[in-house]
């Protein structure tokens, strides 16, 4: 109950909505997470030469490198590397061509409080997770939106904003989902760029 004092209202926050947004990663993770293009020949054998692939027309990088940060260049020896660079540069075009993109989750808290016989929203938001491949298996994606929402969670009672069952509801309804998912899956997470569960 929203009482007076002095003819200003004590705000009574109360939480009226709880979400997951998937928005955009505009920060450009791709060099350290896939790689680079360049016009200078590596010094060492890990690269792809574009115009071998028949993949290059002037002016592009003829070159494309494996990141620094990739298994591909921290064990020189793994004889598996032309398969991981292959996927990494397949990865890479489908990237340059618009087929999927980094995103952020996010989970997000409305919140309403009444303030000099107003009725006002606040919106409250977890940190975010960001550098998500958009063709992430739907099981990590679910994960990862239970991650939010617990950070969510801590983040909103700081506020003494109740939690309830407004926002433990979207929590357990993922939590299920998650379950289901795991029931159900009977494959090896291999999609459309290869292996998206790791």
């Amino acid at each position: 109950m929203t009482t007076r004092n002095s003819g200003i209202s004590k705000p009574g926050l109360k939480l009226e909505n709880v979400e997951i947004r998937w928005v955009e990663d505009h920060h450009d993770n791709s060099e350290d997470d896939l790689g680079f293009y360049t016009n200078d020949p590596p010094f060492n054998k890990f690269y792809i030469d574009r115009e071998a692939r028949g993949d290059w027309k002037e002016p592009e990088y003829r070159y494309w490198v494996p990141s620094r940060f990739s298994p591909i260049q921290s064990n020189p020896f793994n004889r598996e590397y032309q398969k991981y660079a292959n996927e990494e540069y397949i990865r890479m075009e489908a990237l340059g061509r618009g087929e999927w993109r980094y995103e952020g989750c996010v989970a997000v808290a409305t919140a309403s409080y009444h303030i000099d016989g107003h009725h006002r929203l606040q919106e409250l938001q977890s940190a975010g997770i960001w550098g998500v491949a958009s063709y992430t298996s739907m099981l990590k994606k679910v994960g990862l939106e239970i991650e939010q929402l617990y950070e969510l969670r801590e983040h909103v009672m700081r506020f003494n904003v109740p939690w309830g069952p407004v926002g433990q509801v979207q929590i357990q309804k993922r939590l299920n989902a998650l379950q289901e998912m795991k029931l159900q899956l009977t494959g090896n997470g291999s999609g459309q760029f290869g292996n998206i569960n790791a």
